[in-house]
């Protein structure tokens, strides 16, 4: 499963990057995953793990929305997410958290920099990183038997 955490922007910009995901790959490829009604960071941390701890196959995304804290971030980071930065000016939240060299930035929008993902486009960046990550994995068990 393939994990995209979108961070910043409006519940509008989340709804719209998920109906992005869905007219392209479908209703029963897409989950959405929105915690932002658990009023304790900690609580919405602990979900986020119990949400994606299964096993899915990579052809299924995760869209994580609606996330606000550090502790979600933090989880989120460790539990493999992509995170996704929705384009625009940054609010207060990110007074608590950084923007990571290898974060992407998406929007919706039609006027959006050459910088900036759609959310399909984002997937397919997803996709390959996460294709990556596992042939790494794969060679580091290579070369710890031989």
């Amino acid at each position: 499963m393939i994990v995209m955490a979108l961070l910043g922007g409006t519940e509008d910009d989340g709804e719209a990057a998920y109906l992005a995901l869905v007219n392209e790959l479908g209703a029963g490829r897409v989950r959405r995953l929105y915690l932002g009604y658990l009023p304790d960071p900690a609580e919405r941390a602990r979900r986020l793990r119990l949400e994606l701890s299964g096993r899915w196959p990579d052809d299924i995304v995760t869209l994580v929305i609606g996330s606000n804290s550090a502790e979600e971030l933090q989880a989120l980071r460790r539990l493999g997410a992509f995170v996704c930065h929705q384009y625009g000016s940054l609010t207060e939240f990110y007074d608590r958290l950084d923007i990571k060299h290898h974060d992407l930035m998406v929007s919706e929008a039609e006027n959006a920099p050459a910088h900036v993902l759609s959310a399909v486009e984002a997937w397919s960046e997803c996709y390959v990183r996460k294709l990556d990550r596992r042939r790494k994995l794969r060679n580091q068990k290579k070369r710890a038997v031989a």
